[in-house]
């Protein structure tokens, strides 16, 4: 039977895309039988923390030459969308305010770029931002704005010496973020991290569809 899986791996599609953000190209082939709970354990999206790690499987099982864990969450959204769109159809079904509609996945759009930024502020201190990655959001409780907060800030900077951040406990974190100047959370808190939308039709009046694993079901 192992011998059978080696030769049925030889007959699948291949597809390339590439990744909107870090501009990586992706091999990936289409869904498989062994998805299915994954898939629809995303589809449900009752929780962001399974419906994440729900994704970093499927894109895991049809995929090469992707490190997903090292993937912005947005890039990681595409490529499941891209092996959908092989998979299923080219179109995605949601549930807008109650109306039915069907959006097609090239019609997608992006914006914002990866960040990696340091922000200085008073007495020489500095504080590195990067856009999280997959293995950050992964050891989050939960995925909320707090928490993505959290993970953004990856090191400080003061009187020259540098404090990495993933080395102190969480309530240290939480401690040190309590006690920054509120213009500095500010100033953090406008860093637009990469995201992607959808703009929805005319029917609908303005709006779109975007924001953490909402291109499943929205409501």
């Amino acid at each position: 039977m192992t011998e059978l899986n080696d030769l049925l791996k030889n007959f699948y599609v291949e597809y390339n895309t590439i990744l909107p953000f870090s501009k990586m190209e992706v091999s990936f082939t289409p869904f498989k039988v062994k998805d299915s709970k994954n898939i629809s354990l995303i589809l449900q999206e009752n929780n962001k923390k399974l419906s994440l790690k729900a994704l970093v499987e499927v894109i895991k099982n049809n995929s090469k030459n992707c490190d997903i864990y090292n993937l912005c969450l947005a890039d990681a959204e595409y490529l499941f969308l891209m092996i959908r769109s092989k998979s299923v159809e080219e179109s995605i079904n949601l549930n807008f305010k109650n109306k039915p509609l069907n959006l097609n996945l090239y019609d997608i759009k992006f914006r914002n770029d990866i960040v990696n930024k340091d922000i200085n502020f008073q007495n020489g201190c500095s504080i590195k931002i990067k856009t999280p990655v997959i293995k950050d959001l992964l050891d989050c409780d939960d995925l909320d704005k707090k928490s993505i907060f959290k993970k953004s800030i990856k090191s400080v900077t003061l009187n020259k010496e540098t404090f990495y951040i993933e080395k102190y406990l969480p309530k240290d974190l939480e401690n040190f973020i309590e006690e920054m100047p509120i213009s500095l959370v500010t100033e953090i808190e406008k860093l637009k991290h990469p995201e992607l939308y959808f703009t929805l039709p005319d029917s609908c009046g303005e709006g779109e569809v975007s924001g953490i694993l909402s291109f499943f079901t929205y409501r």
